[in-house]
């Protein structure tokens, strides 16, 4: 954003793979992490279709859709955290919706967990967890734990409005 030091990974077009698994270190848990302390979208995928978005740590964005998926069919999103940091602890949350799907069908969101385990999504938001609008379609959500501890056996508390919001 503007008067920002931090870039944003935004108005991502024509399908796109950004995967932390390959990451030099990684072993069971996202590396990689992308702090945003308090500004817009992270990442904004915009008639993009297949784009796979995979094992990075997300916290501290501002507004809507820490993950924005507008207009773009059979995205992925797997092994994401998002409003944690590195030492799993809650982060400054994010804004709004920390996946935000818009006008965009078959996206899945997490994957199969006896299959692939690092296919986890773990959402502590301040808001929606995931938030769906504007004819969304067909989308799936597996293997993901909105609100709670990364184990699932505790929740967290930081969720203001729904774990899944959907308006059609």
């Amino acid at each position: 954003p503007a008067g920002s030091p931090y870039p944003v990974l935004n108005n991502i077009v024509g399908g796109v793979t950004i995967n932390g698994f390959t990451a030099t270190g990684w072993t069971a848990n996202p590396i990689i992490a992308i702090d945003g302390p308090g500004w817009g979208e992270c990442l904004t995928i915009t008639n993009s279709p297949n784009s796979v978005i995979q094992g990075l740590v997300i916290f501290d964005w501002g507004n809507n859709g820490t993950i924005y998926i507008n207009g773009s069919n059979n995205c992925q999103i797997r092994g994401c955290w998002i409003g944690v940091n590195l030492a799993q602890a809650v982060a400054g949350n994010n804004g709004a919706a920390g996946i935000y799907i818009n006008n965009a069908n078959n996206n899945s969101i997490g994957g199969d967990l006896s299959i692939n385990p690092e296919y986890k999504v773990w959402i502590t938001n301040k808001q929606d967890g995931i938030r769906f609008e504007s004819n969304s379609k067909y989308n799936t959500i597996y293997g993901t734990f909105i609100g709670t501890t990364l184990d699932g056996s505790a929740g967290l508390g930081t969720l203001q409005n729904a774990a899944i919001f959907i308006r059609q």
